[in-house]
């Protein structure tokens, strides 16, 4: 992308409670990662990225999964929609998340599917 702008897109981080051991999650310059959200057991990260494309081309956000190193992603959603603000329901294992396809802003759930 040389349109005479930098991009510097939004990434995940992770450090200890005393700000010790900065380990960034998400590398790239293309795409931003953010919102994310831990999994209730601690092993997953739950986030939102517009690393995806929509049917046209145009990057738009979607949720995403990773594993607590920032390996294996998983795309969970590909609506052509914008999706964000995923949080974990503790208790049933769902995430919800805003989204607004249909046209109209409303939260979704789906069954999270891990361990």
């Amino acid at each position: 992308m040389d349109n005479g702008i930098e991009f510097y897109p939004k990434q995940i981080w992770m450090m200890n409670i005393d700000g010790s051991n900065e380990t960034l999650l998400t590398q790239n310059n293309v795409y931003n990662c953010f919102q994310p959200r831990w999994s209730p057991n601690g092993k997953y990260i739950v986030y939102v990225s517009d690393e995806a494309r929509d049917n046209q081309g145009v990057r738009n956000n979607d949720i995403w999964l990773m594993d607590m190193e920032g390996g294996q992603k998983t795309q969970l959603t590909t609506n052509g929609s914008w999706d964000d603000f995923p949080v974990w329901n503790y208790k049933d294992n769902f995430i919800y998340f805003r989204s607004n396809r249909g046209g109209y802003w409303n939260i979704w759930r789906f069954s999270a599917q891990v361990e």
